[in-house]
């Protein structure tokens, strides 16, 4: 329902998509996502935030995670549809992308938050997942940039994927 009253203030040609927390917990999982299509990395935000001490309101947002989202027939076939050459992950961001290449924005809503249960299928931490996301994110740099970007990027992230390694490490 708050979905359905927000279309109607922002427009019925944009992307629209909740709230989300992982399942039995106010932990945050989604408010919203922002991304950098030079790297391909993208982050939600608000993940592993305490639901009881942030609110977040209505905004624009880089994407909308595929895990639920509301978006008119009449836009997804504008779109094109989901890229179904991504085997899993990634597939909601190009179609977020693409969106904004016809001026069709994406909105989280504020309001009470859907429960997910994240991984389930596949594991949270598995390597079958890990690979998934690397073969995807790396086809997405492919696909919106250049081909000296991608070179460029690949270089980047190869460097950078050790620090990522380590600073998970610290945390633990």
């Amino acid at each position: 329902k708050n979905l359905l009253i927000n279309i109607n203030k922002y427009g019925d040609s944009n992307i629209y998509g909740p709230k989300i927390c992982y399942s039995n917990t106010k932990k945050i999982w989604f408010a919203g996502g922002l991304y950098n299509k030079f790297l391909g990395i993208a982050k939600h935000v608000g993940i592993n935030e305490i639901e009881d001490n942030i609110t977040y309101k209505t905004n624009i947002t880089d994407y909308i995670t595929g895990c639920c989202m509301l978006i008119k027939k009449d836009t997804i076939n504008k779109l094109n549809g989901f890229d179904e050459s991504y085997a899993m992950y990634y597939e909601d961001l190009d179609l977020c992308h693409r969106a904004y290449e016809y001026d069709t924005k994406c909105y989280i809503i504020e309001g009470d938050p859907i429960y997910h249960e994240v991984s389930y299928t596949i594991g949270a931490k598995s390597f079958h997942k890990k690979y998934h996301m690397l073969c995807s994110q790396f086809k997405f740099i492919y696909k919106i940039n250049n081909p000296l970007f991608f070179i460029i990027s690949i270089m980047i992230n190869i460097i950078l994927m050790p620090l990522f390694f380590i600073k998970k490490i610290v945390r633990i």
